[in-house]
């Protein structure tokens, strides 16, 4: 068996610090360190959000508002590279480097894209690229126009999407 080191301090707290603070330590400044670069493919990326949804930093996010914006901090990324592992599109490519403030101004936006908003109540549904791509595996297929009538329910929310089914259940004697 190996010996047993002490891994606490003078003072008996724990000497162990993660690599953030130890470059804190050695190259003081009032910027930040970050340890991710990140690439995306624009023209893949549906921005579906699930590489946000497993971003634990929050370095990764969806902001949605008038548009869909994916956003990229990289002060707050640690390239632990879960974003390009769950990415669909495989759009996504995460890289290790150490960066300081100056770089480039954080957080920037990776891509945007118009909201789409249900048909019934007005309701988020997701990004046009997303919806796009969904009836695209649909239909076979890139005509909104024409894929709205025989796909309508990729233009509504999950609420009027149970709605409408409950509805249609009702209606061919089926109970909910």
């Amino acid at each position: 068996m190996g010996q047993q080191t002490d891994k606490t301090g003078p003072e008996g707290r724990n000497s162990e610090i993660g690599r953030r603070d130890l470059f804190r330590l050695l190259f003081p400044h009032d910027g930040r360190i970050s340890f991710g670069r990140i690439e995306i493919s624009t023209d893949r990326c549906s921005l579906c959000g699930l590489c946000a949804r497993v971003c634990q930093t929050g370095a990764m996010k969806v902001k949605t508002d008038q548009k869909t914006e994916l956003m990229f901090d990289r002060g707050e990324c640690d390239a632990c590279g879960r974003c390009s592992e769950v990415c669909p599109e495989e759009c996504l490519r995460i890289e290790r480097a150490l960066g300081v403030e100056g770089e480039r101004a954080w957080p920037v936006v990776l891509i945007e894209d118009k909201v789409v908003r249900c048909s019934v109540c007005g309701a988020e549904v997701g990004s046009s690229r997303m919806i796009e791509r969904l009836r695209a595996k649909l239909t076979g297929t890139t005509d909104l126009e024409r894929a709205a009538g025989r796909h309508s329910e990729l233009f509504l929310c999950q609420t009027c999407k149970v709605r409408q089914n409950l509805a249609g259940d009702r209606g061919s004697g089926h109970s909910a």
